[in-house]
């Protein structure tokens, strides 16, 4: 009993010098991301259809631009065209202009909008001027970039 009373007091003293041995120690750090606001873009084509020469009257169209921005960002719209708004088709060039109000008075830019976080949908309203004379019948093209600064 003596020998396993020394044991038992052994094991306790181990026990507390183990005890007295296991510290810790802690830190933190921190985790960060720059997140930076992204939009992003898409158009459909605009298709003015037939456009007879000398026509008399404007020949009307319109498509639209869907444009996502993050929701309160501020952003605002504008178009360029590869052939300063004139459709070509070889050395024939036919021209357009387009605009961002139904009664196609404003050309855009388009001034500030608010994104929402969700799609929102820009109106383009083309209008082919009356009395133009291409000097080739056919299909005739351009290409319209919309950039979107935010």
């Amino acid at each position: 009993m003596k020998a396993l009373g020394k044991v038992l007091c052994a094991a306790a003293l181990v026990g507390s010098v183990s005890s007295a041995l296991a510290a810790t120690a802690t830190t933190t750090f921190q985790v960060t991301a720059n997140v930076q606001p992204a939009c992003t873009v898409s158009a459909s084509a605009l298709a003015f259809g037939t456009y007879p020469v000398n026509s008399s009257v404007a020949i009307d169209g319109q498509t639209t631009i869907s444009v996502t921005c993050p929701n309160a960002l501020a952003y605002s719209v504008d178009l360029a065209s590869a052939n300063a708004f004139k459709m070509v088709s070889g050395a024939s060039n036919l021209n357009y202009a387009l605009f961002s109000n139904a009664g196609r008075t404003t050309p855009f830019p388009l001034g500030s909008q608010t994104g929402t976080g969700s799609a929102q949908t820009i109106n383009v309203y083309g209008r082919i001027a009356a009395s133009q004379s291409p000097s080739l019948t056919g299909t005739h093209t351009d290409t319209v970039t919309v950039t979107v600064t935010y």
